[in-house]
Protein backbone atom coordinates (compact mmCIF):
# COMPACT_ATOMS: atom_id res chain seq x y z
CA UNK A 1 0.00 0.00 0.00
CA UNK A 2 1.80 3.11 -1.24
CA UNK A 3 1.14 6.66 -0.11
CA UNK A 4 -0.15 9.34 -2.44
CA UNK A 5 3.05 11.30 -1.82
CA UNK A 6 5.23 8.38 -2.97
CA UNK A 7 3.10 7.82 -6.08
CA UNK A 8 3.24 11.54 -6.88
CA UNK A 9 7.02 11.56 -6.40
CA UNK A 10 7.44 8.64 -8.82
CA UNK A 11 5.03 10.22 -11.33
CA UNK A 12 6.96 13.49 -11.18
CA UNK A 13 10.28 11.71 -11.76
CA UNK A 14 8.83 9.88 -14.75
CA UNK A 15 7.32 13.06 -16.21
CA UNK A 16 10.65 14.88 -15.90
CA UNK A 17 12.42 11.95 -17.56
CA UNK A 18 9.90 11.82 -20.42
CA UNK A 19 10.48 15.52 -21.02
CA UNK A 20 14.16 14.85 -21.61
CA UNK A 21 15.51 15.91 -18.25
CA UNK A 22 18.34 14.14 -16.50
CA UNK A 23 16.77 12.96 -13.26
CA UNK A 24 18.53 12.21 -10.00
CA UNK A 25 16.37 11.21 -7.06
CA UNK A 26 17.57 12.93 -3.90
CA UNK A 27 16.36 11.30 -0.69
CA UNK A 28 16.62 13.54 2.35
CA UNK A 29 16.56 12.73 6.01
CA UNK A 30 14.66 13.53 9.16
CA UNK A 31 16.21 14.51 12.47
CA UNK A 32 16.99 11.13 14.05
CA UNK A 33 17.44 12.76 17.45
CA UNK A 34 13.75 13.71 17.59
CA UNK A 35 12.44 10.22 16.78
CA UNK A 36 11.56 7.35 19.05
CA UNK A 37 13.59 4.19 18.52
CA UNK A 38 10.56 2.48 16.98
CA UNK A 39 9.71 5.30 14.57
CA UNK A 40 13.37 5.74 13.60
CA UNK A 41 13.64 2.03 12.80
CA UNK A 42 10.51 2.18 10.61
CA UNK A 43 11.75 5.33 8.89
CA UNK A 44 15.19 3.87 8.15
CA UNK A 45 13.62 0.69 6.73
CA UNK A 46 11.29 2.77 4.52
CA UNK A 47 14.20 4.94 3.38
CA UNK A 48 16.36 1.93 2.47
CA UNK A 49 13.44 0.41 0.55
CA UNK A 50 12.77 3.69 -1.28
CA UNK A 51 16.40 4.00 -2.38
CA UNK A 52 16.43 0.37 -3.50
CA UNK A 53 13.23 0.78 -5.51
CA UNK A 54 14.41 3.99 -7.15
CA UNK A 55 17.61 2.27 -8.27
CA UNK A 56 15.68 -0.78 -9.50
CA UNK A 57 13.53 1.37 -11.77
CA UNK A 58 16.59 3.06 -13.21
CA UNK A 59 17.14 6.34 -11.37
CA UNK A 60 20.43 7.63 -10.09
CA UNK A 61 20.04 8.37 -6.40
CA UNK A 62 21.63 10.56 -3.80
CA UNK A 63 21.19 9.40 -0.21
CA UNK A 64 21.69 12.47 1.95
CA UNK A 65 23.43 11.81 5.27
CA UNK A 66 21.94 12.35 8.68
CA UNK A 67 23.26 15.53 10.26
CA UNK A 68 24.51 16.20 13.77
CA UNK A 69 21.68 17.19 16.11
CA UNK A 70 22.80 20.82 16.34
CA UNK A 71 22.44 21.23 12.56
CA UNK A 72 18.67 20.62 12.57
CA UNK A 73 16.17 23.39 13.26
CA UNK A 74 13.35 20.95 13.93
CA UNK A 75 12.28 17.40 13.06
CA UNK A 76 13.24 17.66 9.39
CA UNK A 77 14.70 21.04 8.44
CA UNK A 78 18.42 21.78 8.60
CA UNK A 79 19.86 25.03 9.85
CA UNK A 80 22.41 26.96 7.75
CA UNK A 81 25.29 24.71 8.88
CA UNK A 82 23.27 21.63 7.93
CA UNK A 83 22.44 23.01 4.50
CA UNK A 84 26.11 23.80 4.01
CA UNK A 85 27.08 20.23 4.95
CA UNK A 86 24.45 18.80 2.57
CA UNK A 87 25.58 21.10 -0.26
CA UNK A 88 29.19 19.97 0.19
CA UNK A 89 28.05 16.34 0.22
CA UNK A 90 26.11 16.83 -3.00
CA UNK A 91 28.97 18.69 -4.70
CA UNK A 92 31.21 15.70 -4.02
CA UNK A 93 28.65 13.08 -5.11
CA UNK A 94 29.51 11.26 -8.34
CA UNK A 95 25.81 10.87 -9.25
CA UNK A 96 25.58 14.64 -9.64
CA UNK A 97 28.68 15.19 -11.75
CA UNK A 98 27.94 16.49 -15.25
CA UNK A 99 29.17 14.09 -17.86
Amino acid sequence: DESRQWKSYLNTLELLKKRGNTVVAVVGTVNPFMQTAASLGKYRAWRADALKRLKEIGYKTVDLPELPSEEYGDASHPLAAGYERLAEFMMNNDSLKIQ
